[in-house]
């Protein structure tokens, strides 16, 4: 990237994190990132992603709270979970993994639904984190796919193999947890996250303090199949 390359040949602004700015259909064709360059938001810009990838470059772990100050994340116990992420944004899955591995979390991250759903049915995992707008499958049709074959699980019409995530939930006597993650804070929005089947839901961009409080909330906890 020639302006990359010229910014960083300056001595005043060798120290200057760069953010580029790509179309969705070159990243999945594929492009060479200067070195120089710190992160990468794909267009079109969305607010949430903008924030979470420099929050990511700045090394923030939480949002300001009021024009001057940040909050600080109190110490917290390790959580030492295994967690499905669901998103389809790399910037928000780098943020994501940075933030569930200081909780002692272990992570697998499926792109879409569809996805989602293969990997709960190969691996044990403790509770799902569910972005609700993705391609293919997004996280409300996702949910309730993942709903419907819990109960075609507790009934005995499937017999999922002894590792997945719908064996481990059937022994514990409940449901996979699953919490919504969307960038929408529109009244009534929750709503339809927990008519979709989830169990809970967090705002982006994700704060560090509460994803350890809804994390904690729901792990270990048996939620009867509706």
């Amino acid at each position: 990237m020639p302006l990359g390359g010229a910014i960083g040949a300056e001595p005043k602004e060798s120290a200057t994190r760069l953010v580029v700015l790509l179309p969705m259909a070159q990243l999945r064709e594929g492009v060479e990132v200067d070195t120089r360059v710190a992160g990468y938001v794909t267009k079109p810009v969305r607010q949430s992603q903008l924030y979470n990838c420099l929050a990511t470059v700045l090394k923030i772990e939480a949002p300001v709270d009021s024009g001057t100050q940040t909050l600080h994340v109190k110490p917290q116990t390790p959580l030492n979970a295994r967690i499905l992420v669901v998103e389809d944004n790399v910037v928000n899955q780098i943020l994501l993994l940075r933030l569930l591995e200081k909780l002692n979390c272990r992570i697998d991250v499926a792109a879409n639904g569809l996805e989602a759903i293969e990997a709960l049915k190969c691996l044990p995992y403790d509770l799902v984190l569910m972005d609700c707008q993705m391609p293919e499958m997004d996280g409300f049709a996702a949910t309730r796919a993942i709903r419907d074959y819990e109960k075609q699980v507790i009934s005995g019409a499937v017999s999922p193999s002894l590792n997945s995530s719908f064996t481990r939930a059937r022994s514990k006597g409940g449901r996979m947890p699953i919490v919504a993650l969307t960038a929408n804070v529109m009244h009534g929005d929750k709503e339809h996250c927990l008519e979709a089947g989830m169990d809970d839901y967090i705002a982006k961009p994700v704060r560090s303090e509460l994803l350890y409080e809804v994390i904690e909330r729901w792990i270990g906890l048996n939620q009867p199949v509706a």
